[in-house]
This record gives C-alpha cells, sequence and structure tokens, in this order.
C-alpha cells in the first residue's frame, strides 16, 4: 500500500471514530444548555469525565453511533445499501431496547414497521425534520466513494427516507454526504468559503429552497465576529422556527435538521485543524450536542485522518460496556479495502 493510500485509509478510520468519539463525549450533557456544557467541556478537556452519570460509563455511544454502525455493516454484508434489511436491523435495535437515545422521529419509523406498515410508507411524517438520517450517513461516502458521486446523493437520500419523510432530512444527509465526499478527497489548504462552495455546486440542484436559506445563513455567519453562543443563537434563530419564537426547551441547537447541519458545518469550518476547539465549539453551543459533536468531529476525521484523534480516548469508547473502538476500526478497514481503489 502506497502512502497515498494509507493516508486515506487514515482518513476513513478518523471518519467514523470522530463521530463516535463526538457522540459519546457530548451524550452526558445533551440537552443543556451553554453553561452547563461549557462547565463540562471545561473539565473533559483536562481529561475529568467524571460526570457522566449512571447507568452507562464515560465514552457510551448511543444511536448517532450505534445506527453508524448498522448502516456501515449493510453496505459491507450485501455490497450495496439494501434499505429493508437495514431497516429491519433498526426495528430488531429499538425492539431489544439496544438503542441508546433514539430519536423520536427513527421510533415512530420502527413502531409503523413493526405493526407491518410498508417500507418508507413507514417512515415518519413530513414536518417531523429531525437530524436522525446526516448523523448516520457517514459510512455512504465512504462506501461509493469511487463510484459516479451522484450514487453518493441517491443512496444518502434512501437510507433517509426509510424514517423520515421531510425532504429537508434529505437534503441534511445528502449534505454532510457531499462535505465528508470533498474532505476525504482534500489534503492541505482548508479555505472555509471555497468549502462550502463545493458542497453548494453539488447539493443545490436537488435540495429545497429553505436549504438554500439555510446555506445563504451559514455564508452569512462565517463572515461576522460573533462569538460561540452568539454565533449558534444566530444559526438556530433564523432557520428554527421553534427557538426563534421561544417555543423549544432547546438551548440552543435543537435536534432540527437544519440548524444540526450548519451549526455542525460552522463548528468544523472555523477550526479545521484543532480537535479541541471543534469539540468545543460542537459541544459548548448546548442543546443537542452528541450529534452536533458527532457530525462535527466526523468531519475533523476525514480531513485530519484517526492520527489527529485522541488515541487514549478511542480505546474507551464503548456500547454498555461493550469496546468498540477498535472494531470501529476494522469496519472503516473493510469498507476501505473493499471500495476505495489504489
Amino acid at each position: 500500500m502506497d502512502a497515498t493510500a494509507k493516508k486515506m485509509r487514515n482518513k476513513y478510520r478518523g471518519s467514523l471514530l470522530g463521530l463516535a468519539l463526538g457522540d459519546s463525549i457530548g451524550y452526558p450533557v445533551e440537552g443543556k444548555g451553554p453553561t452547563q456544557c461549557q462547565e463540562y467541556f471545561n473539565k473533559i478537556i483536562n481529561g475529568d469525565f467524571s460526570q457522566v452519570g449512571e447507568p452507562f460509563k464515560s465514552h457510551q455511544i448511543t444511536d448517532d453511533t450505534q445506527l453508524t454502525i448498522m448502516l456501515a455493516e449493510n453496505l459491507l454484508e450485501h455490497n450495496c445499501l439494501s434499505s429493508q434489511d437495514y431497516a429491519d436491523a433498526m426495528v430488531k435495535s429499538f425492539v431489544g431496547g439496544e438503542i441508546v437515545g433514539g430519536g423520536l422521529a427513527c421510533k415512530e419509523a420502527c413502531t409503523n414497521m413493526l405493526n407491518n406498515i410498508p417500507l418508507f410508507e413507514a417512515a415518519a411524517d413530513v414536518n417531523k425534520a429531525g437530524n436522525g438520517t446526516c448523523m448516520r450517513v457517514g459510512p455512504i461516502p465512504l462506501w461509493f466513494i469511487s463510484d459516479d458521486p451522484n450514487e453518493i446523493v441517491i443512496n444518502a437520500i434512501e437510507q433517509s427516507k426509510i424514517t423520515h419523510k421531510d425532504n429537508r432530512c434529505s437534503d441534511g444527509a445528502v449534505i454532510i454526504s457531499i462535505a465528508l465526499y470533498r474532505l476525504l478527497f482534500l489534503a492541505d489548504g482548508f479555505e472555509k468559503f471555497k468549502f462550502i462552495e463545493l458542497i453548494q455546486d453539488m447539493v443545490n440542484p436537488i435540495i429545497c429552497d429553505e436549504t438554500k436559506h439555510a446555506f445563504h445563513i451559514l455564508n452569512k455567519l462565517i463572515r461576522k465576529d460573533y462569538d460561540l453562543e452568539k454565533a449558534a443563537d444566530y444559526i438556530s434563530f433564523n432557520l428554527d422556527e421553534l427557538y426563534s419564537r421561544k417555543q423549544t426547551f432547546w438551548n440552543i441547537i435543537s435536534p432540527y435538521v437544519l440548524s444540526t447541519v450548519m451549526w455542525s458545518l460552522y463548528s468544523f469550518m472555523m477550526n479545521p485543524d484543532s480537535y479541541e476547539d471543534v469539540l468545543k465549539y460542537s459541544i459548548c453551543c448546548g442543546g443537542d450536542v452528541d450529534t452536533t459533536a458527532a457530525i462535527s468531529l466526523q468531519l475533523f476525521g476525514a480531513y485530519n485522518g484517526m492520527n489527529a484523534l485522541p488515541k487514549n480516548q478511542i480505546h474507551l469508547l464503548n456500547d454498555k460496556d461493550v469496546k468498540r473502538g477498535k472494531y470501529i476500526i476494522e469496519l472503516a478497514d473493510s469498507i476501505f479495502e473493499k471500495r476505495f481503489c489504489f
């Protein structure tokens, strides 16, 4: 294996491990406000993970990583996306109580499928636009990296429609997929305006007007000199109607897909070379921080590779005491060996 292939394999590993680290580190303060999240961040960045709380130990992964692992396993087993088998695996995991912190839309879709409502028809209705499909989509660009990029778009949408009918959810999954695809091939010299342009060039023909507006807000934000909390408030106030009306308990970033996606992109783009700062931005905003941290650090890992992630925490990743760090690396390597042409 030459140096180029080794670097790409490192990025594959970094992508999936970044997701798991962000998910597991953000989970203990999911739903908390910026002040509590900042206090928590100040502790964990110095190695103090004592604020985890029962029933789980530190670095417990949640549905963000669990559903991502299932998707990777599905691709490896079938050599393509098998939506029915992926849906069946979700239902089995939800029914069996294996899923930690599952989203409402995913639970609704699984309940519907359990009641024999057909695939895709069982998905949560339009206007239930949560972030459940953009957080799990990571294996799609890894699998289809050597194909026409349109295959990434098609399959990102298909896996989204299993649980969410709302097109904004599909948009979010496509945006994160294309962002990861671009970062896997991007080497040195990250430039945030160019990065957004590269994503928009690929997704604009298919995304809805509301999602295009979200990009407009993101483009305006990165030109402003706002501190972290004010920037997060700007995203949510302009994109999340319930937040702007003060009709939600989420403070500041809710599970609404467009605010989640745009804040995750922002957290990474403002700090593309710093693990600590990406983690700070994606957690200290407050709200659905296991998902914002999962997506932001997945982007960071896809750009910088596994070597930029804290090795001493990778081995701590677990699912109810079952170690998962080594298995996630094995999944990344298996997809790389099958799908990346080198």
